[in-house]
């Protein structure tokens, strides 16, 4: 493989708001130990968004609470008991965007997670599903 400084990515960065997404791939990353659950497995999800928008989200795999994963498991395959975290792969579902800017710089966040369903009847006056 050769690198070239004349091959620079042209990164777009998504609006706030929200958006339909295709999950392109998951994986698995090194677990963390989690004041409130322990030692906590994660997976680093990638959304494709359309328009050339792709977005990577790290997310804390476990059932409950807050858990965004399971929110997104919910969306996606519904009211599974188990699954392979690969079972994701090609799922839809939406997804809030929100930006954040740190040091200077302005990221694009996933901060919420919903089934595509509500999405495609979505009017801005709407509130998320909870």
């Amino acid at each position: 493989m050769k690198f070239s400084r004349q091959q620079q990515a042209s990164f777009k960065l998504p609006e706030e708001g929200h958006y339909g997404a295709t999950i392109i791939d998951i994986k698995e990353v090194e677990p963390i130990n989690n004041p409130m659950y322990g030692e906590t497995d994660r997976v680093d999800v990638y959304f494709d968004l359309g328009s050339g928008y792709r977005l990577k989200k790290n997310m804390l795999v476990y059932a409950g609470g807050n858990s965004m994963f399971e929110k997104l498991v919910d969306s996606t395959l519904g009211d599974v008991e188990e699954i392979d975290v690969t079972e994701l792969v090609g799922r839809t579902c939406g997804v809030e965007i929100e930006h954040n800017v740190h040091k200077g710089k302005t990221y694009a966040n996933v901060v919420d997670v919903f089934n595509d369903a509500w999405f495609e009847n979505y009017d801005e006056q709407d509130e998320l599903p909870e």
